[in-house]
């Protein structure tokens, strides 16, 4: 079994954009951007998104980049897998 040398996980960040969540709606996308590990982890939900549908997909695509990050790991092909969830887009997309 190879050697692990440290693992990367991304610190998955989400907005929700779609005003349902009352004085809370008005994440930004720059703000989101910046608080991810990398760009390309940083989500924003869509406007028309149902919120709880939203983070029910979110934790979906979350829990099977890891699940799929894990056994890539296993097999000795360290990488790391990025889902992005239904109902949302990349922050930097909006940067």
């Amino acid at each position: 079994m190879a050697k692990a040398r440290g693992v990367l996980l991304p610190a998955y960040v989400a907005a929700d954009e779609s005003a349902s969540m009352g004085p809370y709606h008005h994440a930004r996308a720059e703000t989101t951007v910046q608080v991810a590990t990398r760009r390309e982890f940083a989500f924003v939900a869509l406007p028309s998104a149902d919120i709880g549908t939203a983070i029910a997909e979110f934790f979906h695509a979350l829990t099977a980049g890891l699940v799929a990050s894990g056994r890539a790991m296993a097999q000795g092909d360290p990488q790391l897998v990025v889902n992005r969830p239904e109902q949302f887009r990349l922050a930097i997309d909006e940067v």
